[in-house]
């Protein structure tokens, strides 16, 4: 906005400043087709001038504005389970872009899951709020090698993170595109929040 003020300005200045110096020529024959020329040029630079602001004008407009869930200021909330007291905890992060990527590497940062475990796909369905996440063969392996209390905080906190950073009620976690099976359970269907 305040480069079109500066770019309107600049304009009127010159056709003030144009309409001065002719004023000052006078009637003398050889400054009248200056002048002219001169104010001609001072009408094509504010044409020009106004197509440019009006063309960024237009190109603003039609520029794709972030999603919801793409915008550049979103939360993302991450469960981790607190190495002194072995709580499980959550914390707000601000992220650029919110995906499923993104929440995996939170809860790798935070210790929650190793860096061989990894995401295969994410999906999500707006229509009934629920999410999909299938995990490597390494996720599955790292859970199953753990007890049932250590099984338990992990899926707390996986499950947590995207539920709660996406605002859905439900999430399905498939191991290779197959039911997830865990050392203690079988993960064949939907999870609410733990």
């Amino acid at each position: 906005m305040k480069k079109r003020m500066l770019i309107v300005g600049l304009i009127l200045g010159l056709v003030v400043g144009a309409a001065a110096c002719g004023s000052k020529a006078g009637n003398d024959n050889e400054n009248i087709g200056t002048n002219q020329d001169v104010e001609q040029e001072n009408m094509n630079k504010q044409d020009a001038d106004k197509e440019a602001v009006d063309k960024d004008e237009e190109n603003s407009a039609e520029a794709p504005k972030p999603s919801d869930k793409e915008s550049t200021s979103q939360k993302l909330i991450c469960y981790y389970v607190d190495p002194e007291t072995g709580n499980v905890m959550s914390e707000e992060i601000e992220s650029g872009i919110i995906n499923g990527l993104a929440i995996w590497m939170e809860l790798q940062n935070r210790g929650v899951v190793t860096e061989e475990c990894q995401v295969n796909n994410f999906e999500q369905n707006e229509d009934d709020k629920s999410l999909h996440l299938d995990v490597n063969k390494a996720f599955g392996d790292y859970v199953r090698g753990m007890g049932t209390a250590g099984e338990t905080e992990v899926l707390k906190c996986v499950v947590n993170s995207y539920l709660d950073t996406y605002h859905y009620e439900k999430i399905k976690i498939t191991e290779e595109g197959n039911v997830f099976e865990t050392g203690h359970a079988v993960l064949d269907g939907y999870m609410g929040k733990q």
